[in-house]
């Protein structure tokens, strides 16, 4: 649209002369903005002003702390939260006036007056802010740098202080010169407090070092410093210390460690006295109300250990004393415990008579004799004599009892002592560095140590046992009872005699809990000492092996005392099943502890009963896979098809089911021992039994799977005679049966009989056994393993060695020699495919093959280093060359058929990962082609013609050469190798 000439002009008059609307004033809006506004900026920015001049001035030490951030005096800046706390609000007002500044101005005012007052204002208090949050910033990392100064160890110091400090009215001279002390050092350690923030917003402010410097000089001037006074200077100084500068920090360490020498050694040596000893044998209530006070103690010492270590102002000597008392606590509880352990193996038959003590005999004694003096007649006389007799003898035997019994238990505790003593010394030494000089001397003092103890031990649980053996050969010459009834006298003759047989068989069952503490304490000991050996000097062990024949001796003369014990607690814990069940608190604990057990049977049972079919479906599976792709089961499907002969893989199902029936069950087995972990030999020997009896019933049946005459229907890894499988059936049950018999053997002699000697000689026997069957093995497999090596088509200096025709004993090592060629061979095969069936591990096979290219010993012309290269670096997963060879193959196939001659066999050499790759795909191609492989490595002329007459049926040793199109007998024939 085109404007008139006389509009244009008038439009932009109109235009200039229109006022703005940023300009607009309201008179009200311009009263208030001058009356309240510009003087709520212009006081915001003047207070900012003074804060920021307080706080530079402050940071200049030209001001106190009180006067720069008198908002703060009371704020806890020694807490880290707060700290950061405080930090965030700064943060947030800062974040505030930012939002301040973008806000439009108000409607009818000057706005360039209101921005430039806003501006002044925030101006004014980001600067006082930013200098605040430097003070937040020093305070941060300066109690980060001291932690002893922060809050939580700071305020409980503080707390326990201003606890001590106050006292009760009529308190003693003493009671307040203690709470004087701990005033005086609350208020100490808050002035020093105080310093310290300053120093930490202040780095050049000296308060602290003058503070430091003053104490330490009033404690080096103080002639006798009391303990509270020189641990409180200590526990400044350890809170300061990484704030002090470098002359009073020096002094300082120098003090700390002094007042430690004085005031912390001393604990530490009367802690780390030995438990003292009862003076008289406690019983089992007082000794069970000590150790409920003592796990008390030990918890208490825990906790407190734990804060002290936790606390970063304690110092070296504080921690010490407190895994001191830590350490006194747990070997007082563990004194306690044994010497329980003890009292109540040895009460475990009760007193000589059930509820009587010795003063309660003698009075009986007393009052038999009392009735003998009044007796009627000469045969009441007689009997009364009798039963005085009886009486008297029942009290001084039991009164010998109770001392023997007191006796027992001491030299009990004793010996437990020193296995505890002995396991301690040894786990500390095999805690030192392998290169600690005394680590060796250490850890051949224990294992010595643990010799000497399991000796003692064995003599006295011979003792027991022997004193046990007599008390029960005696019991029945004892308890006889000629007691008639009729008279008063008889009556108590009876009672008395009833008396003397409740005391024989007290006697007898408190020498056979003598024997079981001693059993328990000998097979701890002999544990110590397989322990202790292991890690014994070479010199400390040939010592031990000396006497190996004199400790398999005392280890023989006790076995029958361990299998004693062991037995007397095996029936004591089935008449014990009675309780449990009717025990719902001890049946839910059984139950929850082994939880995993069950579980783990539930899962054995139903594994073992669907194994058959989830065989089955695996090797369908694995038949149905995919042979070009990557994975698990193409992988084995291409081992099954380079290594077994052909048939269907589900045929395995049968013949494998009993060998992995028997891999689960000995797996169950496994998980039972461990989870058992030696705490019922007997369960733990009859698991091992059954598993012993799985293996030699299940494990042999592999050879069903690896073997298969010549009519089997299932693929195999050899087609050999009948004879064959049954020769290879015998020895792999010898070898099983081997391994059962030895772990079976060890069970008995470790596990059940603790017999650690006696488990040495069971492994030197199995060793023997295993070099002599091994031997039989290679003597009987000889010729067959020589021809094996004579009949590899890829020969090396090993394979040739073993084929060579020997006589004699010197047929064993050249067997051995077969067995590991045939074993690298097989390795060497397994590991080319499995290489091959990963994409990620193909540069192997690559790297392989440049080692292979540049190999010497290469029959015919040497490629140039451009071919080598090529092949080389050509990729593994699609060979240039894939499609030109199936295609040339097809071409020889089509030409076969128009000629009509009588077979064709192909020859085609792959290399590295893709050695299956064309086979399979011609085989895709033309399912009529009969693809061969051979069945080990190829690596020369000699190798091929051998494999080639074998394929084809004729003799090696023809002279005739073979047609490069010609085929004998077999059908028209794909070959591959690796060559």
């Amino acid at each position: 649209m085109r404007l008139r000439p006389l509009f244009t002009p008038l439009l932009c008059l109109a235009l200039l002369g229109a006022p703005s609307p940023g300009h607009a004033e309201d008179p009200v809006a311009a009263a208030r903005l001058e009356q309240e506004t510009l003087p709520t900026l212009a006081a915001r920015a003047q207070a900012a002003r003074a804060r920021a001049s307080d706080a530079q001035r402050f940071f200049a030490g030209d001001v106190p702390f009180e006067r720069a951030f008198p908002a703060l005096v009371d704020a806890p800046l020694h807490d880290p939260g707060a700290v950061r706390l405080a930090a965030e609000r700064a943060r947030a007002r800062a974040i505030h006036r930012a939002g301040e500044r973008l806000q439009r101005p108000p409607e009818g005012v000057d706005a360039a007056r209101w921005r430039a007052a806003v501006e002044a204002a925030c101006a004014a208090e980001d600067a006082a802010d930013a200098l605040e949050l430097q003070l937040y910033s020093g305070l941060s990392a300066g109690l980060s740098l001291a932690p002893g100064l922060a809050a939580p160890s700071l305020d409980r110091r503080l707390a326990a202080l201003d606890a001590a400090a106050r006292v009760e009215d009529g308190a003693s001279a003493e009671a307040l010169e203690a709470a004087a002390t701990a005033q005086d050092e609350a208020t100490a350690l808050r002035a020093w407090r105080r310093a310290a923030l300053i120093k930490m917003a202040r780095p050049a402010d000296t308060a602290l070092d003058i503070l430091a410097a003053e104490a330490l000089a009033a404690w080096a001037a103080a002639p006798t410093p009391t303990a509270e006074g020189a641990l409180g200077l200590q526990d400044r100084l350890i809170r300061a210390l990484p704030l002090l500068s470098a002359g009073p920090r020096a002094e300082a360490e120098g003090v700390i460690a002094a007042i430690d020498a004085d005031h912390v050694s001393p604990q530490l040596l009367a802690l780390s006295a030995p438990v003292q000893r009862a003076e008289r044998p406690r019983t089992v209530s007082e000794l069970e109300a000590w150790l409920r006070a003592a796990t008390q103690s030990v918890e208490q010492a825990e906790d407190a250990a734990q804060a002290v270590i936790a606390d970063p102002a304690s110092s070296p000597g504080a921690r010490a004393v407190a895994e001191a008392r830590r350490d006194a606590a747990a070997a007082r509880h563990a004194a306690l415990s044994a010497e329980l352990d003890a009292a109540r193996a040895l009460d475990a038959a009760g007193g000589a008579i059930e509820g009587a003590s010795v003063d309660a005999l003698d009075r009986l004694a007393q009052e038999a004799r009392d009735r003998a003096e009044g007796a009627n007649s000469a045969a009441e006389a007689a009997l009364r004599a009798r039963t005085v007799a009886l009486r008297e003898r029942v009290a001084a035997e039991t009164r010998d009892e109770a001392s023997r019994r007191a006796a027992a238990a001491t030299a009990l505790a004793e010996l437990r002592a020193r296995r505890e003593a002995a396991s301690a010394a040894l786990r500390e030494a095999a805690a030192l560095a392998s290169l600690d000089p005394d680590r060796a001397r250490r850890l051949d003092a224990a294992y010595i140590e643990a010799r000497a103890l399991t000796t003692a031990l064995q003599q006295l649980a011979e003792d027991a046992a022997d004193r046990a053996r007599a008390l029960r050969a005696a019991r029945p010459a004892e308890a006889h009872d000629e007691a008639q009834e009729g008279s008063e006298a008889l009556a108590e003759l009876a009672a008395a005699q009833a008396d003397l047989r409740a005391a024989a068989l007290g006697r007898q069952r408190a020498a056979e809990a003598e024997q079981d503490a001693a059993v328990r304490l000998l097979i701890e000991a002999r544990a110590l000492r397989r322990e202790g050996r292991a890690l014994a000097s070479g010199a400390a062990r040939r010592q031990g092996q000396q006497a190996f024949i004199p400790e398999l001796a005392e280890e023989l003369r006790t076995t029958w005392i361990v299998a004693e014990s062991r037995l007397r607690a095996v029936v004591s814990g089935l008449f014990g099943l009675p309780a449990l069940a009717t025990d719902l608190t001890a049946l839910l604990g059984l139950i929850v502890g082994s939880i995993e057990l069950l579980i783990g049977g539930l899962l054995w049972l139903v594994l073992r009963r669907r194994l058959p079919g989830i065989v089955e479906a695996e090797l369908l599976a694995i038949e149905a896979a995919e042979p070009l792709a990557e994975g698990v089961r193409p992988t084995l499907l291409r081992l099954a098809r380079a290594g077994l002969t052909p048939g269907p893989l589900p045929a395995l199902a049968a013949p494998l089911a009993a060998p992995l029936t028997a891999a689960v069950d000995l797996c169950a087995a496994a998980a039972a021992l461990s989870f058992l972990g030696g705490r019922l030999p007997a369960l733990s020997l009859v698991v091992t039994v059954l598993a012993a009896r799985a293996a030699t019933r299940g494990l042999p049946g592999l050879t069903d799977a690896a073997l298969a005459t010549a009519d089997a229907k299932h693929p195999a890894l050899r087609v050999v005679s009948e004879e064959t499988i049954r020769r290879v059936r015998r020895w792999v049950t010898a070898l099983v049966s081997w391994r059962a018999l030895t772990a079976v053997a060890l069970a008995v002699a470790w596990e059940l009989l603790a017999a650690d000697r006696a488990a040495q000689g069971v492994g030197a026997l199995s060793v023997a056994a295993g070099i002599l069957l091994c031997v039989m093995f290679l003597a009987s497999w000889s010729d067959e393993l020589r021809a094996a090596a004579a009949a590899d088509m890829s020969p090396t200096a090993l394979t040739r060695l073993a084929a060579r025709p020997v006589k004699g004993w010197a047929k064993v090592p050249q067997a051995a020699l077969g067995v590991v060629a045939l074993t690298l061979d097989t390795v060497w095969q397994g590991g080319t495919e499995l290489l091959a069936s990963r994409a990620q591990l193909r540069w192997v096979t690559a790297a392989l093959a440049r080692r292979q290219l540049g190999a010497r010993g290469v029959e015919g012309e040497a490629l140039s280093a451009e071919q080598q290269d090529a092949l080389a670096n050509a990729p593994s997963d699609a060979p240039p060359n894939v499609r030109q060879a199936v295609a040339r193959v097809f071409a020889e196939r089509d030409d076969w058929r128009r000629t009509h001659r009588r077979g064709a066999v192909v020859i085609v050499g792959d290399r590295g990962a893709g050695l299956d790759r064309l086979p399979d795909l011609l085989a895709e191609g033309a399912p009529n082609l009969l693809v061969l492989r051979p069945p080990r490595r190829i690596s020369d002329a000699r190798g091929a013609r051998a494999w080639l007459a074998e394929a084809l049926g004729v003799d090696a040793a023809d002279p005739r050469p073979i047609p490069r199109r010609s085929a004998r007998r077999r059908s028209p024939a794909l070959k591959s190798s690796s060559s």
